[in-house]
């Protein structure tokens, strides 16, 4: 973690309020907070048994017999502190415990781990955290446990070996990786928010999700940078109200590697244009009743596909409508999305149905079920290389 910058920022935002802001040394220290969730559920999924997917050895093999029902968990437990100096600024930190049994968490320990200023200028966020578009992008109106955006559907009925696919409608190519964001006061209904990702070490998640495999032997593969802006409006009109968002990504990838030419290995560096990703979403309130959707399109140059050996151009759209009322909330959505497969000159096409229902039995307790048809559409027409399926899911969820 580099501490130079967020020392300047803190200081910057201490000076800003105050030509000498003071601090109390006989406050009490900061008191430390929990919070959290736990969600159970029961998932039934139907899906063609002649999918070829990933084995140990590395070999496509067929799904085969599977099991058709299973009992899934995933859990956080939040640990939480602030301290409020005398002149008014607020600096926070919050750690994620991984406690669920699915596969993308039950192999980690921390999740996110970040500390927070906050001041009347804004906020700074700095550490191991999501972007500013992933916290603040408008999507469609989704009340889904299982997901709509960055879905766990593909926990239930699962992509075909080699498929690829993006999943979400806005930049999450960094992930959780370190980073520091501002986002701005909100004035007139209008905030801004900008992350930016530095060339990160390999050491705990730094790397997550910003290293893009090569054919060739590497030392390191990542992206020397990112940055991410985002701007949000959110205004009520009377009986209606709107919610609308637009982002901008760019990412620079590079690879390094040691290359044997006659014998001798020489440490090879190669770069690339950037990566760029646009992305927008709007959403429409009236009364009970929210309609809207949101999309993402990325562009990779051809420079990058050679250093990455891989192209990321793509894009991915959604479009909802929900209705809630008391207790009750529902939802109907639908996402679909495509990403250039260069081995087979064409695109894999992700689509995802789905129907949500939650229901409150009370203060932080919820029920719900979530019905989903999946179909994966791979650009590789040979036998095996797709798959479609339902997944129905229903449980409970703790807030706490």
């Amino acid at each position: 973690m580099k501490k130079i910058p967020l020392s300047a920022v803190t200081l910057c935002l201490l000076t800003a309020n105050t030509a000498a802001a003071e601090v109390s040394l006989s406050a009490p220290p900061v008191r430390l907070e929990v919070g959290g969730y736990m969600t159970w559920y029961g998932a039934y999924a139907d899906q063609k048994r002649d999918t070829l997917v990933a084995s140990e050895a590395g070999i496509p093999v067929p799904v085969g017999k599977y099991n058709v029902f299973d009992v899934i968990g995933n859990a956080e437990i939040y640990f939480s502190g602030k301290a409020e100096l005398n002149n008014g600024i607020v600096i926070g930190a919050m750690v994620q415990l991984e406690a669920g049994t699915e596969p993308s968490t039950s192999s980690k320990t921390i999740d996110e781990s970040y500390m927070t200023v906050d001041s009347k200028i804004g906020r700074i966020i700095v550490g191991n955290v999501k972007n500013v578009a992933e916290q603040m992008s408008v999507t469609a109106p989704d009340f889904s446990t299982i997901g709509l955006q960055d879905s766990d559907y593909d926990h239930l009925i699962i992509a075909p070996a080699g498929f690829k696919f993006y999943d979400a409608t806005f930049p999450l190519f960094d992930d959780i990786s370190t980073k520091i964001s501002y986002i701005t006061p909100t004035v007139a209904g209008f905030t801004a928010g900008f992350s930016f990702m530095p060339g990160n070490s390999t050491k705990g998640q730094d790397n997550n999700n910003l290293l893009f495999a090569t054919e060739k032997v590497p030392l390191n593969r990542k992206f020397k940078d990112g940055f991410v802006a985002l701007g949000l409006y959110e205004k009520n009109f009377g009986a209606f109200n709107i919610a609308s968002s637009v982002s901008f990504a760019s990412y620079k990838p590079y690879a390094s590697f040691v290359e044997n030419v006659g014998g001798t290995e020489t440490f090879v560096r190669e770069k690339a244009k950037s990566i760029r990703e646009y992305a927008g979403g709007l959403n429409i309130g009236a009364g009970n009743w929210t309609v809207g959707g949101s999309y993402r399109y990325t562009d990779a140059s051809k420079s990058s596909v050679d250093v990455l050996n891989d192209d990321l151009t793509g894009y991915a759209w959604d479009a909802g409508i929900s209705y809630s009322f008391g207790p009750v909330e529902t939802g109907i959505n639908y996402l679909r999305a495509a990403k250039n497969n260069i081995a087979f000159n064409g695109d894999d096409v992700y689509s995802l149905y789905q129907f949500a229902g939650n229901y409150q039995l009370g203060a932080g307790v919820d029920t719900f079920i979530n019905i989903g048809y999946v179909e994966y559409e791979s650009a590789d027409k040979t036998r095996g290389k797709s798959n479609e399926g339902l997944a129905v899911s229903t449980g409970m969820s703790l807030s706490f």
